[in-house]
């Protein structure tokens, strides 16, 4: 009697072992499917209508093969830095030819004239707001991102390039300073953006009567949201 009972406890236990191995296996294997890095050309971010796609495993390399991918950058510019930037420009911004741009990242700061918007120095007077290019050099190629919004601690941008599944970044900063603190050992340069970015085009009614006249004192911009202070 004890051995055959004997013999069910250790059939119990044997099976009870195999369900836990099991679950470990297909747990592990959820796992490691739940944490695999984006694809290249699968879409890590969006501002304003314009998709952030993923340089896969070619991301932050500008040289060599990497799982299959030619990274070399005369090849692989799709996915670059300087193609979001571009193309956000050419199709959310309106600058027609701006899919054409050409240069490395650290050359959007000091072009910006040529390709007729305005640059602003990093712990300069004028405050970074969306839709700007954030410039970033680094003694090598350089970096470009797209403003998102600001607040009191963070520059918030999209980009590609930079981290292989998320497009989307917050940067420190010192608002009191209007500076953008390092990252790594890339070093803010400025942003650029289009001149009367900051200027707004209202629709007025043909009948005013009965509305007051005032001349606005001082406004901001952040976000995409425009706040004035009348006198």
């Amino acid at each position: 009697m004890w051995k055959k009972m004997n013999g069910t406890k250790n059939g119990i236990f044997g099976i009870v072992a195999i369900c836990l191995i099991a679950g470990l296996i297909v747990s592990s294997l959820v796992l490691s499917v739940s944490a695999e890095d984006a694809y290249y050309g699968k879409k890590i971010g969006e501002w304003r209508g314009i998709e952030a796609y993923s340089n896969g495993p070619c991301t932050a390399k500008w040289e060599g093969y990497a799982e299959g991918i030619n990274c070399e950058y005369s090849a692989n510019r799709e996915y670059q830095c300087v193609e979001y930037v571009d193309r956000f420009y050419e199709e959310a911004m309106g600058v027609v030819g701006a899919k054409d741009w050409q240069g490395n990242g650290n050359e959007y700061y000091g072009r910006a004239s040529e390709r007729g918007l305005e640059a602003y120095l990093n712990e300069g007077p004028v405050t970074p707001q969306a839709d700007d290019i954030l410039c970033f050099d680094n003694g090598g190629y350089g970096h470009v991102a797209i403003v998102t919004g600001i607040d009191d601690n963070y520059v918030y941008i999209i980009e590609q390039n930079w981290n292989r599944n998320n497009a989307h970044q917050a940067l420190s900063w010192d608002k009191s300073a209007n500076k953008i603190y390092k990252r790594g050992t890339y070093w803010i340069q400025g942003w650029v953006r289009l001149p009367g970015k900051d200027s707004w085009d209202f629709d007025i009614p043909t009948n005013t009567e009965g509305w007051e006249t005032h001349n606005v004192e001082e406004y901001s911009v952040n976000n995409g949201r425009y706040f004035i202070n009348p006198k």
